[in-house]
């Protein structure tokens, strides 16, 4: 099992690497493109039922650690096969503290 379980993280990895090499605010892909990034076909669940891109802290799983390490969330559109990562908005204490650092 334990074996698996590192190649499920390689697997998603790669479509993590490609969310945060994105420059843009929202990124749109369908299953497909998905596929096409991960290499390999997505899991029945995943074209079946929107819990599996679920984010909850409490459950997070290996797949939606590729989107909230990129400071992604995902909204799946199950009928259109797509899903929207849209970046994760900084706080404002935070903006404020990222321009005093870039200042130094």
């Amino acid at each position: 099992m334990r074996e698996t379980q590192v190649i499920k993280a390689v697997k998603y990895q790669l479509l993590y690497a490609y969310l945060r090499d994105r420059f843009a605010d929202r990124v749109v892909l369908t299953f497909d493109e998905i596929e096409s990034v991960i290499g390999s076909a997505l899991p029945h669940a995943a074209r079946h039922e929107p819990a599996w891109w679920t984010t909850a802290a409490s459950d997070s799983s290996e797949q939606s650690e590729a989107w909230t390490l990129a400071n992604r969330r995902a909204e799946v559109h199950i009928a259109a096969q797509r899903v929207v990562f849209d970046r994760e908005v900084v706080s404002s204490a935070h903006s404020a503290a990222a321009v005093v650092v870039r200042r130094r």
